[in-house]
């Protein structure tokens, strides 16, 4: 079923978390947005990618707490909890 993720597929990777300055991004899909929200919701970053390949998200402004990225595209939505120190 389309936009349903298992609970075991994985679609993205984030790493470091705890991240201080930068989050490394390796999507397992092609054309999607990277959003990361705040806890409150509200989408601070957005990033819209083409292929698979790793990108860097640049968190060095954002203040230290807890904030949700999410990786979606046509046929997924899946978020996942981050960490800022």
């Amino acid at each position: 079923i389309a936009g349903i993720v298992e609970e075991n597929e994985i679609t993205f990777t984030a790493f470091p978390n705890p991240a201080i300055d930068r989050l490394i991004i390796y999507p397992q899909t092609n054309n999607g947005i990277f959003n990361l929200y705040d806890i409150q919701g509200r989408i601070l970053l957005q990033y819209n990618f083409s292929s698979s390949s790793a990108f860097t998200i640049d968190v060095n402004d954002l203040s230290r707490g807890n904030y949700i990225i999410e990786i979606a595209s046509d046929d997924f939505r899946q978020s996942s909890k981050l960490i800022l120190e």
